[in-house]
């Protein structure tokens, strides 16, 4: 279960389901993640990443995940948080680097059913 990777505060965070729609929110935090998890979505085996660069040496990274649940694709693009970077690192996930306004043609992939989440 994703309660694996999260210390006790950060399952009571995320214990309320947190909504998140593409149309509303361009990115969202790693509890949209937990949440879709959660819900029964599954993700795809590769994840973009796409660099932030802010004014000075400042920089954020977007992972950007394709979850599926049936037929249904969703992209979720989550800020990186220390759990982001902990999850990847422990999951079978290709991270792939994009930069900005680069298009991905993303071919069908099968989503990882046998992820420990």
């Amino acid at each position: 279960m994703i309660e694996k990777y999260l210390s006790v505060q950060q399952i009571w965070f995320t214990e309320q389901p947190r909504h998140w729609s593409p149309i509303s929110e361009q990115y969202t935090g790693a509890d949209s993640l937990i949440t879709a998890f959660r819900n029964g979505w599954r993700v795809r085996p590769t994840v973009y990443r796409q660099d932030v660069i802010h004014g000075g040496s400042r920089r954020t990274s977007i992972y950007t995940f394709a979850l599926q649940l049936g037929t249904d694709v969703r992209h979720m693009a989550v800020v990186s948080t220390p759990f982001i970077i902990r999850f990847l690192a422990e999951q079978p996930f290709m991270v792939l680097q994009v930069e900005d306004g680069e298009v991905v043609n993303e071919a069908e992939e099968p989503v990882l059913t046998g992820m420990a989440v």
